[in-house]
């Protein structure tokens, strides 16, 4: 089977060093450390992962972007899988903006998906969407709980 490159991102909502989000890149796509790089990297033929990450100030503090190598992966890619997967393997919430529809619900501008720890997917709005930093509205009364098949 022919997989394209692509590229995924989301947003942790604490921020993340540097090993361990590497580390968690290569755990949760069954892969090898060395199969895994940061998009700056002088030298790193082998990957399959390139990652990009930085910090924000508030909100949602560590943004991610994967761009992904699907050749070199065992199956496909889930997207809503794999934030599930990285969800609970950092035991935090994390947002993404879905390619697609989830749950039958395409995301308008400004809302995003929070993926909780326990699996549990939420569509929430952003909260006043200005500068670099995300920051949504996670009362109770703003979460819309989705489900996927």
């Amino acid at each position: 089977m022919n997989r394209p490159r692509r590229t995924l991102g989301f947003l942790l909502r604490d921020i993340v060093s540097e090993e361990s989000l590497l580390a968690a890149v290569a755990r949760v796509l069954t892969l090898q450390m060395h199969q895994v790089c940061l998009l700056e990297a002088e030298s790193c033929d082998d990957a399959v992962v390139y990652v990009e990450y930085h910090g924000h100030a508030a909100g949602f503090r560590t943004d991610v972007t994967l761009y992904v190598n699907e050749h070199g992966l065992q199956a496909p890619i889930d997207e809503i899988q794999l934030t599930m997967n990285f969800a609970r393997h950092f035991a935090q919430d994390i947002i993404i903006s879905p390619s697609g529809a989830v749950g039958g619900r395409t995301l308008r501008p400004y809302e995003w998906l929070l993926v909780k720890p326990s699996g549990e997917l939420f569509v929430v709005p952003e909260v006043a969407p200005s500068g670099d930093d995300v920051i949504i509205d996670d009362r109770p009364s703003q979460l819309q709980q989705i489900s996927v098949s």
